[in-house]
């Protein structure tokens, strides 16, 4: 298999804009039938269009996915074979089918991935490729579900946005099939890769294509007008809102910027979503940065990605300071203001209304310039506590992944020094750390595996976690074996085995977030969870730009390693007002 001349040459003048367009061949006349059983191999032909000239082309957008160890899947264009991913491969079967003869670009196809010369220009210009074609087609690679055999796998999102009844509203509830098929929907990787946002956000014209059904953007428009009024059922329908608000602001008609342009939703989506190598934190979002006004250093795949990705941040803050608010997610890297973090998926602490609103106090109180040199980065923030207590939730197995019972102990351990540090009762106690999970760990996710939670629901089974009738040493000791977790009366009623299990469905979505942080109480009252490398004596700090309280480690120097954001609770309600009196000049390392 070679790819020998594969690749036509693009033209060595930048400026003509020059791309390759895959003329992907029709499916053979009378082979439909055989295309289910065996698929037919894609070929096709390359051509050199300038986007000078104003070409007709088609693109598509997807999850590359893996390489098949087991088995090859390419595409042929003259006597040149190139391997494809699967993904790619079944997404160029299904338009095929669906759709016939086209010219199409796809990134893994039109790209010579090996030249990082061309590859560093192509990418440049991936914002102008996806605005400039008349259609994009976004893979969402399942098939219908057994139930809409009649209607194919949009149904769903179809039928919501047909009826504009009052009585169509009613049926969508937690109980009913299309809501749970929805969220199989929602839940697809596509909504949460990092490339997808700008390839979507910017086409003029958008349609979700699956193996066996097609939807277009403005048909379902009125669903997701409709989801963004109702409870957060799936965890991917604010990706689809903030899609369409990021839509109305790049290609409102192809007229750019008629809303106002608020950085809001790009960050919000830019913590969410994710991407496999680390350059591509900067990379995947270029081109609508670009096309939004930011002077972004030029794309360059020879460097370090370290030193992209600081470049790239830096960037971000000279043209807007909203940009700070991405420091909630630093903390893992090197140096520690560094926010990005490759193939992990953030849990944002503040969504796109938040941000917006936090880093007005940014733009008020950052009048002097950031110190930008290589190593540090300067910003204004005041001390507002220290960590007095803190227990990462673990047993006396050690550190790594911990168990139902170790989950228990840890959340009714951190109650009983909350109480007797603070002098207050338990009960206050229990509900500022349910805040504080309602916060970290539910306040985005309604859905715990295949189940969904009401919000009174989760606070009763949470009561039932906390409640404990073993004497004290044992939940200072980690000895609490949950032998009393099926014993506690809540309220007049004792939980059933079902409840039971319901509560270790609930003890399971909290465990991955209690494995990565931990609890802590600070020195002025306040209970939280906070990032897992916390410690004693650590200082809780506000930084101006970014929504949520940060913890920062002092160094000898009297720099400060940033060590992660913190979800803080207090009985009462504390106003932190930032102004100049209150800021202080902090270098982070």
């Amino acid at each position: 298999m070679s790819s020998q001349g594969f690749y036509p040459a693009l033209s060595p003048d930048k400026d003509t804009h020059s791309i390759r367009i895959l003329e992907l061949d029709p499916l053979p006349a009378g082979l439909d039938q055989v295309e289910q059983e065996q698929p037919i191999p894609l070929t096709g032909t390359i051509r050199v269009v300038s986007l000078a000239d104003r070409p007709v082309y088609t693109a598509l957008s997807y999850v590359w996915g893996d390489f098949d160890q087991n088995q090859k899947y390419t595409i042929c264009c003259g006597d040149s074979t190139i391997e494809i991913t699967r993904n790619c491969s079944d997404a160029l079967h299904a338009l095929r089918r669906q759709f016939g003869k086209m010219g199409i670009w796809v990134d893994s196809i039109c790209i010579d991935q090996s030249n990082k010369t061309e590859r560093n220009h192509q990418v440049q210009m991936m914002g102008e490729v996806y605005s400039h074609a008349k259609m994009v087609y976004v893979w969402l690679n399942f098939t219908r579900y057994t139930s809409h055999e009649d209607r194919g796998a949009f149904k769903p999102l179809r039928r919501l946005a047909e009826d504009d009844s009052k009585s169509s509203k009613r049926w969508y509830g937690i109980q009913c099939v299309d809501t749970v098929n929805m969220y199989q929907i929602f839940k697809h990787e596509w909504f949460i890769r990092g490339w997808t946002l700008q390839e979507a956000a910017l086409a003029q014209n958008l349609t979700f294509v699956a193996v066996d059904d097609r939807i277009s953007l403005n048909e379902i428009l009125p669903a997701i007008e409709h989801l963004r009024k109702v409870q957060n059922y799936h965890p991917g329908q604010n990706d689809l809102f903030h899609l369409t608000e990021l839509r109305k602001m790049f290609t409102a008609n192809g007229h750019p910027h008629l809303v106002p342009f608020d950085t809001g939703p790009i960050i919000q989506q830019m913590r969410r979503r994710r991407v496999s190598q680390n350059h591509d934190l900067a990379y995947a979002y270029y081109g609508l940065l670009k096309k939004a006004g930011a002077p972004l250093t030029e794309v360059d795949y020879t460097k370090r990605a370290g030193q992209i990705l600081c470049d790239f941040f830096r960037d971000l803050v000279r043209w807007d300071r909203s940009f700070l608010a991405l420091l909630e997610d630093a903390g893992t890297a090197t140096p520690t203001w560094l926010p990005f973090q490759s193939g992990q998926q953030s849990s944002p602490q503040a969504g796109a209304e938040a941000i917006s609103i936090a880093t007005q106090d940014g733009h008020k109180c950052l009048g002097r310039r950031e110190d930008m040199r290589r190593d540090t980065f300067t910003i204004r923030g005041h001390k507002l506590a220290v960590v007095a207590w803190s227990i990462p939730a673990k047993g006396p197995t050690g550190p790594g992944q911990i168990n139902g019972s170790e989950c228990v102990a840890a959340l009714r351990n951190c109650v009983f020094h909350f109480s007797r540090l603070h002098k207050s009762s338990v009960e206050l106690s229990i509900d500022q750390i349910k805040k504080c999970l309602y916060e970290f760990v539910f306040s985005q996710r309604t859905w715990i595996g295949d189940q969904y939670f009401l919000p009174q629901s989760i606070s009763l089974l949470l009561e039932h976690v906390f409640a404990c009738s073993c004497e004290d040493k044992h939940k200072a000791s980690y000895t609490c074996n949950m032998s009393c977790f099926t014993k506690e009366d809540i309220g007049s009623e004792i939980l059933d085995w079902d409840q039971y299990h319901t509560s270790c469905r609930l003890l399971a979505a909290i465990l991955p977030v209690l494995e990565a942080r931990t609890l802590l109480i600070t020195n002025d009252g306040g209970v939280g969870i906070g990032p897992a490398l916390v410690e004693v004596g650590h200082e809780v700090c506000q930084i101006a730009g970014v929504p949520t309280p940060i913890i920062l480690s002092k160094e000898p120097s009297g720099a400060y390693k940033l060590i992660g954001p913190i979800s803080l609770r207090y009985n009462k309600t504390k106003v932190q007002t930032l102004d100049e009196a209150t800021l202080e000049r902090i270098d982070l390392v």
